[in-house]
């Protein structure tokens, strides 16, 4: 992938994210990302790749942060007391607008906006509202994940309804299934992924990269997330699936052998956790996405934003409980 001009612009179709809230769980929801539920042992946050936008400060420096989400230039951070850090870009109040309180138990962060469910399931959104992100966000309680893409978003209801809003130009709207019973959801850029009990997997929006027509058949999948042209699921034993663009080394360069326990993928790059909590990464490397990636063992959830990653290590860990800026991290452009 050649290297991309960092001046932001307005209308850049750019990643995700959708990380959603249970990448610890190696679901999205994202991540799945991955989602409706809070990784069970708080943890401190490691962050390395591209700095452009702020995205390695600001990050929370405490030992109880239990879900990450990485958009394009922002990351969200959720506390054990339900309270939302965010920092990185806030050319679309990313920051500034990210709501007060506590109690949220998910949050998801996409191109320019983000999302994050109440304790009764109530969706708040804020950020950008270029494709009604924001005043088309579905009201009422009882939603159980969110996830959000470039321009769009995603979220599942209690009996496990596909709910869509905000941009539809490559059908990220109408595209999506009808039927009921799915279990995570994953947005990237312009395409959406929702993975059944039975762990078939749906995809619809964007498919100039083969974002659908290569998407994974058979069952048994247990977790995906999708980037901005790629996506990637885990299967039951734990190996690596992808799928979409390979511009990156996004398909050829995933990792072999079994024993993941959760992934994320971002715009040209994939993160994936072991079950000893050692950290794989893989595709684009303009920004250290790669060689800056932490070493060592004990992290729980990885969220992969554009040029920039976010992992969560669990307390007891080796953490000293501040922000851990990784070797290389320092030197993204």
């Amino acid at each position: 992938m050649t290297t991309i001009d960092r001046v932001r612009p307005r209308r850049r179709r750019g990643h995700l994210h959708a990380v959603a809230t249970m990448v610890a769980a190696g679901a999205l929801a994202f991540i799945a990302p991955t989602v409706a539920a809070a990784a069970p042992v708080p943890g401190t946050v490691s962050v390395w790749g591209s700095n452009t936008w702020g995205q390695l400060d600001g990050a929370p420096t405490g030992d109880n942060v239990v879900t990450i989400a990485a958009g394009e230039f922002h990351s969200v951070a959720l506390t054990s007391g339900g309270t939302i850090v965010s920092w990185g870009d806030n050319s679309d109040e990313q920051l500034s607008g990210q709501p007060t309180g506590s109690g949220y138990t998910a949050v998801a962060a996409g191109w320019g906006h983000s999302l994050a469910l109440t304790s009764d399931g109530a969706i708040v959104v804020w950020g950008h509202q270029g494709n009604h992100q924001r005043s088309d966000t579905p009201v009422g309680t009882g939603y159980t994940a969110v996830a959000a893409g470039s321009d769009h978003s995603v979220a599942l209801t209690a009996d496990g309804t596909v709910v869509t809003w905000g941009n539809n130009d490559r059908h990220q709207r109408d595209g999506s299934p009808t039927d009921t019973g799915y279990t995570a959801i994953a947005a990237g850029g312009d395409h959406s992924a929702a993975l059944k009990a039975d762990g078939t997997i749906t995809v619809w929006g964007r498919s100039d990269q083969g974002q659908r027509i290569d998407a994974p058949t058979g069952s048994g999948y247990t977790a995906l997330d999708v980037g901005t042209f790629h996506a990637v699921a885990l299967a039951a034993d734990g190996t690596v699936t992808t799928w979409g663009s390979t511009a990156d080394g996004q398909r050829q360069d995933a990792p072999t052998g079994n024993g993941y326990t959760a992934v994320s993928a971002g715009w040209g790059h994939s993160v994936a956790v072991k079950a000893d909590g050692t950290i794989t990464v893989w595709g684009n490397d303009t920004d250290s996405q790669r060689v800056g990636a932490p070493t060592g063992s004990g992290y729980t959830a990885v969220a992969a934003g554009g040029w920039h990653t976010v992992a969560l290590k669990a307390q007891g860990q080796g953490s000293t409980g501040s922000l851990d800026l990784l070797p290389g991290s320092l030197f993204g452009s």
